[in-house]
């Protein structure tokens, strides 16, 4: 049982997620693919992270300038630095943990990196714009004005990550198996209805 969550930002997604880990008893992964990554590259996990959900094309010029202090080039895959190999790195770490266990892992493509895995549900969570302000301003302590604009700037920067790297169009209802907005039965319930799709799933 495969199972990746992609979700706007404040919309719960994390949360539903670990609600139906503790459900099936699986581990979910995403800042761990990152740790993952690092030990199976021989990298820091800082360059997972600065590059993390930014277009690949940019990565390079955003963490070093136009060429590297170890005296690389531009980003390419040839380069162990770049936005793309350090995608790679991820991809392949998604598809080992796909192989040996049942799981959910958040975001990073993974939808895509596992859309040939006979085991894998892909799932979409969003929310309302209100009910994602509301919880950032909760958990966050910010205006309703600053928890908007980065709502949107994460939105957006999920977006452009997902786009490129897919050729597909992040959010949009038919690239994923299900999708759903949590505003509407709120975590517990938006967890409870995932529960009830991958166990009908899983029993066919």
């Amino acid at each position: 049982m495969i199972l990746t969550i992609s979700r706007q930002l404040g919309s719960a997604g994390r949360s539903i997620a670990e609600r139906m880990a503790e459900h099936y008893g699986i581990n979910v992964y995403d800042k761990k693919l990152i740790e993952l990554a690092a030990e199976q590259s021989g990298l820091h996990p800082q360059f997972f992270e600065r590059a993390d959900e930014k277009v690949s094309r940019s990565f390079h010029s955003f963490l070093f300038g136009s060429r590297s202090a170890a005296g690389h080039g531009a980003g390419g895959v040839g380069n162990p630095l770049s936005g793309d190999a350090l995608f790679k790195v991820q991809s392949d770490v998604i598809r080992d943990i796909a192989a040996r266990e049942s799981c959910i892992i958040l975001g990073r493509c993974a939808d895509y990196i596992l859309r040939d895995n006979p085991d894998h549900l892909s799932i979409f969570v969003s929310a309302d714009m209100a009910d994602r302000i509301q919880r950032y301003v909760k958990h966050e302590g910010i205006s309703e004005t600053e928890a908007k604009s980065i709502l949107e700037k994460g939105d957006a920067r999920r977006s452009t990550y997902y786009n490129y790297y897919t050729q597909r169009t992040w959010g949009v209802a038919a690239n994923y198996d299900l999708s759903v907005n949590s505003s509407r039965l709120g975590i517990e319930g938006t967890a409870r209805l995932v529960i009830s799709f991958v166990d009908a799933f899983f029993a066919k």
